[in-house]
């Protein structure tokens, strides 16, 4: 498949270009914010923070920093104000051969407190070092500086929650680069740097996995999110919560919820492959010994359907039940739970 190509705007177009990105991504944010830069989008598990505040239609800010599953402590990626096609700005919004319109960013993420290149005098991630953990395809660009590498963010004359879909799926992706080069991973035995984190609510939205080599972008729906809003709202309707714990070096727990009758400690999967069944298992496992809030919880995998057996029983001997959910009505959105798992919720 050829690679696509683009061609950087002029600065007018760059500018109106990022103000519909920029409007996209703030419309949706949530309202409970630190200060009036700051901007949180739980369904897309994103924060933002801006160099100036920004109202839609006003001056754009020069700087924006962007993090996946972040506090604020530390960004992912920045996406900046362009400047069109002059001077060396790792921002860009270009058209495709179709005219589309799209913000564009360079493989290149700046040494931060958490992750770097050691292998590199900067310490920043680019090249190689950035696109192949990514797993993003590199678009031709042309009209700016040589020998760049140009990534899509999003594209921009599509609906708002399309745009915020798209630029997740990319800072996510940037987020496992930086992962990848991790200065000081956090050691589990040292309790001292455990941290206990409130996480973004689980997303119920499709999410778009960007192109790769020769696969086209497409549209997948977020099953296991879809279950988990279903839950959250039916233990809400016996006054009970649904919580997510966070360890401070990443890991997240689909769910907990303290008693009565007793506290649980859920993961939910989509199938039961082999491959879930034994990946959900093994989080319920580590999650206790890991978050210290969850180490007593009852732990649950919550599957469509029952496993054979022998994996019921052999789950069951390292301590997690295996309980289920069935998915009904148009298109499978009208989730369920059985009765044993809703009694083990208090019902």
């Amino acid at each position: 498949m050829s690679t696509p190509n683009f061609v950087l705007t002029d600065a007018i177009t760059a500018e109106t270009g990022y103000r519909i990105w920029l409007d996209a991504m703030i419309e949706d944010a949530d309202s409970e914010t630190k200060r009036p830069t700051l901007y949180s989008l739980s369904a897309e598990r994103l924060l933002l923070e801006t160099s100036s505040e920004y109202q839609s239609g006003g001056p754009l800010p020069e700087e924006t920093w962007v993090a996946f599953d972040g506090d604020g402590a530390s960004w992912t990626v920045q996406l900046n104000l362009p400047k069109g096609n002059v001077g060396n700005v790792l921002t860009g919004v270009a058209r495709d051969q179709n005219d589309n319109l799209w913000l564009l960013r360079q493989g290149w993420l700046k040494k931060n407190s958490e992750s770097a290149d050691k292998s590199t005098k900067s310490g920043h991630i680019r090249g190689d070092a950035f696109r192949v953990p990514s797993g993003l395809a590199r678009v031709n660009v042309s009209g700016g500086l040589k020998n760049r590498e140009w990534y899509p963010v999003a594209r921009l004359n599509v609906p708002p929650e399309t745009i915020r879909e798209q630029t997740s799926e990319f800072v996510a992706r940037c987020s496992e680069v930086r992962a990848r080069y991790a200065l000081a991973p956090l050691d589990p035995n040292d309790t001292a740097v455990i941290q206990e984190l409130l996480g973004p609510d689980e997303s119920s939205e499709p999410y778009v996995i960007g192109p790769k080599d020769a696969q086209p972008e497409k549209l997948v729906r977020n099953l296991q999110g879809e279950v988990w809003k279903a839950l959250k709202a039916k233990l809400k309707e016996a006054g009970k919560e649904l919580k997510k714990q966070r360890h401070a070096a990443g890991y997240e727990v689909d769910g907990a919820m303290a008693g009565p009758p007793e506290a649980l400690l859920i993961e939910i999967k989509s199938s039961i492959k082999a491959s879930d069944v034994f990946g959900g298992i093994g989080q319920l496992m580590l999650y206790r010994r890991l978050i210290p809030s969850v180490r007593k919880h009852r732990a649950i995998l919550l599957v469509p359907r029952l496993p054979k057996p022998v994996l019921i029983k052999a789950a069951k001997d390292v301590g997690v039940t295996i309980e289920t959910y069935k998915r009904e009505g148009v298109d499978g959105k009208d989730v369920s739970f059985s009765p044993s798992f809703l009694a083990l919720c208090g019902f």
